[in-house]
Formats: structure tokens, C-alpha cells, sequence
């Protein structure tokens, strides 16, 4: 810091060729005074471009996120039509959505996990709760959950229990997989 100050006072001179023509009162003190006014100057806007900087550098990082969870197919266009409903009254409108899927959805698969307990299975309840989970997995654009959902049910409708139950393992990672990815994305949107 004493090195920058020391430059802004060297510099000065070569900016002002006569200080003494722009500072009141021909004294050193005031000299000093503008030398520290111009390096709080400089200080501000090099804090503010890095700001800026490191704010465009995260835009990126979440834009490169987001295009990821749509390429590997996690999301699908469900997502940006949500997406499309945020807006500066409700910034988090997205997040909010995709909280509420899963304190739903872990409901959903707790119910799913009880009802494969029971001996012998009831295969029209497990389609039923998973169809339901299915449906909310559509809402937020859950690609790949729903395409396990849908795996699921095929596997109830074939009376398959070892099926159902590998397919459930299936739907709980992908469950799993999407909120930590989706987590670190709503994370990095909140720095922005």
C-alpha cells in the first residue's frame, strides 16, 4: 500500500506540472491530501472493475453449469419454462420450486420404500405413488428421475418386484444426483 502511495505522489507531479495552480494553498499537506485522495480513487475503481469481473466470471460458471444439466440430460425444457415464470419480484422463484420437489419427492419415495416392505406387494399402490412422484419430477424438468419413474412403473405393471426394487435404487440416485448438482447451481446463481 505505502509503494501505491508513494506512486500516486510521484505521479501527481507529471499530472499536475504546477501543483500549486490546482490545490489551495501552496503547501505539502495539501499535496499529500490529493495524493491520498487519488489512490483511494484508484483503490475504489480497481475494486470495483474486479468486481465486475468476478461477477461476469460467475455468470459464466453458472451459464456453463446450467448447459451441462441439460446436456447430460438431468433437465429438460419443463426447467426454462420455469425459468421463464422468474423474474425481479421473485428471483428465486426457481429455487423455490425445486425445494418444494424435494420435500415432496422424499415423501414420495418414503412412501414407495414402506410399501415395498409389505408382503406381497401391491403393485397398483406402487404405480400409484410413483406416478404421482413421476408427475412432480415432470414439473421442475427432472429428465432423468422421470425416466426412471416411468421404468418403475413399467416394472409394477409387469408384476416385477426385483424390477421395482433396482429401478427404486435408479430413482434415488438420479433423485440424489440432481439435487447436489442443482444445489451447487442455485448456490453459484446466488453470488451473482
Amino acid at each position: 500500500m505505502l509503494w501505491t502511495l508513494q506512486n500516486c505522489c510521484f505521479l501527481a507531479p507529471n499530472l499536475y506540472i504546477k501543483p500549486a495552480k490546482f490545490l489551495p494553498g501552496n503547501s505539502l499537506s495539501s499535496f499529500f491530501t490529493f495524493c491520498i485522495l487519488l489512490f483511494n480513487f484508484c483503490v475504489i475503481n480497481h475494486n470495483s472493475a474486479k468486481e465486475e469481473m468476478e461477477g461476469s466470471q460467475l455468470q459464466r460458471q453458472a451459464a456453463a453449469m446450467r448447459r451441462t444439466l441439460f446436456e447430460q440430460g438431468y433437465l429438460d425444457e419443463q426447467f426454462i419454462q420455469l425459468e421463464e415464470l422468474q423474474d425481479d419480484a421473485n428471483p428465486y422463484f426457481v429455487e423455490e420450486v425445486v425445494k418444494l420437489f424435494y420435500t415432496d419427492s422424499s415423501r414420495f419415495i418414503r412412501n414407495i420404500e414402506l410399501a415395498m416392505e409389505r408382503n406381497p406387494l401391491d403393485f397398483d399402490k406402487l404405480d400409484d405413488v410413483m406416478h404421482q412422484f413421476k408427475g412432480s419430477s415432470s414439473g421442475i424438468g427432472a429428465k432423468k428421475v422421470k425416466k426412471e419413474c416411468t421404468q418403475f412403473q413399467d416394472y409394477c405393471k409387469a408384476g416385477n418386484a426385483e424390477g421395482c426394487l433396482r429401478t427404486l435404487q435408479a430413482v434415488k440416485q438420479e433423485h440424489a444426483n440432481l439435487k447436489r448438482r442443482l444445489e451447487a447451481y442455485f448456490q453459484l446463481t446466488r453470488q451473482i
